[in-house]
């Protein structure tokens, strides 16, 4: 019989002289069985909860964002944006204007961020297949520009998503000198709601989705840019695209992925 055979019965099959040491055994291995149990389902829990962020944040956010390093805007070299587009494994780059404003409707305002987009966005991202949606994704036709709204944000505006009487408006500051006074101080521009979508508090809450025509007339940008954001095919090979996409754009711009966009 080897030790640890021996030890454990004199102590798990003690005679009735020791039972009191034989119920203090049961208890300590019990205990020590249920608090491996609890950890492992513990950390189970917590590796199902990442993978469950990662696919919320991966159906809103870009593979990769691109951002100056200096400066709140940019204005985006259509040949490395054609060098971006052209390399294997990409499926989408979307030009960005991405800032806070104020948005109304009928009575109410509600200060959102709004994410002026180009049809890319959505031709690439996975917001129509891993949000709930009601309406139709669209960003503009001939007429007007639409906005494609977080489910937080229509609720707080009483949004009625089925009618077009009401408009709702984005409001700017406009940019003005020190000295001139002008009492017209502000942007104004109209959408019309295309859609609500549902994927999770901090993006619902927080943000409106514009044609990137409509961002840039209330910011008061012509060709400028906040960012790029670059969609990736499932099959690409991500840290080459992010080091071809690096060196290609030099050391100008920061080039965020996923975790790094979220690392605040």
């Amino acid at each position: 019989m080897n030790v640890s055979n021996f030890i454990a019965k004199r102590y798990f099959v003690a005679k009735k002289s020791k039972n009191f040491i034989q119920i203090l055994s049961w208890i300590s291995m019990l205990g020590v069985a249920f608090g491996t149990a609890a950890l492992i389902i513990v950390l189970s829990v917590f590796n199902g909860l990442e993978g469950v962020i990662k696919s919320v944040y991966n159906a809103f956010d870009p593979d990769l964002k691109v951002l100056p390093i200096e400066g709140k805007s940019f204005i985006p070299d259509p040949t490395q944006v054609a060098q971006i587009s052209s390399l294997e494994g990409v499926i989408g780059v979307s030009e960005v204007i991405e800032d806070k404003m104020l948005v109304t409707y009928r009575n109410e305002q509600v200060l959102v961020t709004v994410k002026g987009v180009d049809s890319a966005f959505l031709a690439s991202n996975k917001l129509q297949t891993l949000a709930s949606i009601r309406g139709e994704l669209k960003l503009e036709d001939e007429d007007y520009n639409y906005a494609i709204i977080g489910a937080g944000v229509a609720y707080e505006l009483g949004l009625l998503i089925e009618s077009d009487l009401f408009e709702l408006e984005l409001i700017y500051p406009k940019r003005l000198r020190p000295v001139q006074l002008n009492a017209n101080a502000v942007q104004r521009v109209p959408l019309r709601s295309a859609a609500i979508f549902s994927l999770e508090s901090n993006y619902d809450q927080t943000y409106l989705i514009t044609s990137i025509d409509a961002a840039a007339r209330a910011v008061g940008y012509r060709k400028q840019r906040t960012g790029l954001e670059i969609y990736f095919s499932e099959e690409a090979d991500f840290e080459d695209l992010k080091s071809n996409v690096t060196n290609i754009l030099g050391t100008d711009f920061q080039v965020l992925d996923s975790e790094e966009q979220h690392a605040e």
